[in-house]
């Protein structure tokens, strides 16, 4: 039988996840609140990549910051662009 491809937006977040399991068994203190930051991050860079695997006519183009205000913390996002904005949204 043959083995489903993982989705890119699954591995992504599979290595965000990764890297803070790996950080917390090294005794970092690590908050929910920069795992929530990061993971958010990851998902909205593999939603763009995904998204310039079906139009092959744009670009990647860099990132613009926004915080996210939630009642626990704010989160610090960069929000990928691509270069014919009116396009994608994340």
């Amino acid at each position: 039988m043959r083995r489903k491809e993982e989705s890119p937006i699954k591995q992504h977040l599979k290595a965000v996840a990764n890297h803070y399991i790996q950080r917390m068994q090294n005794g970092e203190n690590i908050t929910i609140l920069t795992i929530l930051q990061e993971l958010l991050n990851a998902l909205m860079v593999a939603e763009r990549d995904l998204y310039l695997s079906i139009a092959t006519d744009n670009q990647a183009n860099g990132f613009y910051d926004r915080t996210l205000n939630l009642t626990m913390g704010e989160l610090d996002l960069k929000v990928p662009r691509v270069r014919v904005g009116n396009s994608f949204r994340p």
